[in-house]
């Protein structure tokens, strides 16, 4: 970094420790004048000579100092140029591996953890491309079955390049100029298990998503009040408990209304298991039958809007929330409670109406008419400044 190296004695800035401890506090004027000499012999001494990283201007030839016009390096440009050093040998990877204090066994590894933080991550990035890929192409036709089938192919030929990938990141690093033998044989042998792990996991994704988009299609294709009528008769008679079903998985509650956002989902929270997020789900008025419940995301919980067309979470039937689970519950405490209020209300309008002693019954023709099934009503209506 600098072309000579000197050793400047910096002297304490004050005799009081006070002033060292709480520095902001005290104007300049209260340091000795050696002190802010001594900070000027510092900073002249850290800045001699040094120059930003650049490149010369005059391209193709060897320059010397004096002939270079220099050219800063920014960005893209100096990580680039850092990577072609790297490459070629110019500079050494002088990171925590090349410790001169590491022996042989500590330095490998070291290595062997580095190599395979780094397989995970690769393996990780194609995993999500895969799943990715079978979303895009999740409905049912002769070029998508292709396209599928092309993206099976394309991330398995990237894995297979697990071992050539490794052995550049090696040969750029110190270790393999250290131990070159032994270097290579590790990463080879982290090679092969990478791979048996990664495809065993891409396989997995694979199937995962198989059957992910025959049951979207499927979900799809079903109306959906003949839907819920089929899951509510599945559904296990509540005996005191609430009662819910699992409608689909990888699917949430998400809805993007007209473009305007997730405007018609309530978040209820996280680190809930599924019977507390159905517990708060029945218990919040504004959720309507539809929720969602994320054990790997920190037991995320969350609902559709009542009285919108996200009610059920079906707003986004295209919606994919990979280990998200979706639900439909069937009787709501918020119902019961809503169903006890308007029955309190009908017996004191009753009770006005018969007498003041407000023991009025109420009449078997309001009861029958209330307890009579509703239909569902949309109500437009236009509001003005």
């Amino acid at each position: 970094l600098f072309e000579q190296q000197e050793l400047v004695t910096v002297r304490r800035p004050h005799a009081s420790d006070e002033v060292v401890a709480n520095l902001a506090k005290y104007n300049s004027t209260i340091l000795s004048a050696d002190y802010l000499h001594d900070a000027d012999q510092v900073r002249a001494a850290a800045m001699h000579d040094l120059k930003a990283v650049h490149r010369c201007k005059e391209a193709g030839t060897v320059l010397t100092l004096s002939e270079c016009t220099p050219q800063p390096l920014v960005g893209t440009d100096f990580v680039a140029q850092v990577s072609l050093w790297l490459k070629h040998g110019y500079i050494l990877d002088r990171s925590d591996l090349e410790l001169d204090t590491a022996d042989e066994a500590e330095t490998l590894n070291r290595l062997r953890e580095r190599n395979r933080k780094w397989f995970d991550e690769q393996c990780a990035t194609l995993n999500e491309e895969l799943r990715t890929k079978f979303y895009w192409y999740r409905e049912e036709s002769a070029d998508n079955a292709k396209l599928r089938d092309e993206a099976v192919a394309a991330v398995d030929k990237m894995m297979k390049g697990f071992h050539g990938a490794a052995l550049s990141r090696l040969v750029e690093s110190g270790v393999f100029w250290k131990f070159p033998g032994k270097g290579a044989m590790l990463v080879e042998a982290q090679a092969d298990q990478a791979m048996q792990r990664c495809k065993e996991t891409l396989d997995g994704t694979r199937r995962h998503m198989e059957g992910w988009t025959a049951s979207h299609r499927a979900t799809k294709a079903t109306p959906a009040q003949e839907l819920f009528k089929k899951l509510e008769a599945e559904a296990p008679k509540p005996t005191g408990g609430l009662s819910y079903k699992l409608v689909a998985e990888d699917s949430s509650c998400f809805s993007n209304a007209g473009g305007a956002g997730d405007i018609h989902r309530l978040h209820l929270g996280n680190g809930m298991t599924l019977e507390a997020c159905a517990e708060a789900v029945s218990k919040k008025c504004e959720c309507g039958r539809g929720f969602e419940h994320d054990k790997g995301n920190d037991g995320y919980c969350g609902c559709g809007m009542a009285g919108t067309p996200n009610t059920d979470c079906t707003e986004s039937d295209d919606d994919f929330s990979y280990g998200s689970a979706r639900y439909i519950m069937f009787n709501p405490a918020c119902l019961n409670q809503q169903s006890e209020a308007r029955k309190r209300a009908l017996e004191q309008a009753n009770a006005a109406a018969g007498g003041e002693d407000g023991g009025g019954a109420l009449p078997a023709a309001v009861v029958k008419d209330y307890d009579a099934p509703k239909k569902r009503r949309q109500v437009c209506f236009d509001v003005y400044d």
